[in-house]
């Protein structure tokens, strides 16, 4: 397998993971010490607090992107 191919997967599975963490869980407990819990719409884009997972949007978007391109040069090919 290429390494683009692994670095790929490894994203894809990452992205999901956090996905799942953020559909099966309310938020993070302690982040702002004041124990209060952070909520996971107040960490993601568009939140207040938005820049914490930044990089967990943009590889979304990247995801996203990939598969689209990968969709159009599959039905180029038929």
């Amino acid at each position: 397998m290429s390494t683009n191919k692994e670095l790929l997967k490894a994203l894809t599975r990452l992205v999901f993971d956090l996905k799942e963490l953020f559909e099966e869980s309310y938020g993070v407990a302690g982040l702002n010490l004041n124990g209060e819990i952070a909520r996971w719409e107040d960490l993601t884009r568009g939140g207040f607090m938005d820049e914490w997972l930044f990089s967990y949007d943009a590889a979304y978007d990247l995801l996203e992107k990939i598969q689209s391109l990968e969709s159009n040069s599959e039905a180029q090919e038929k």
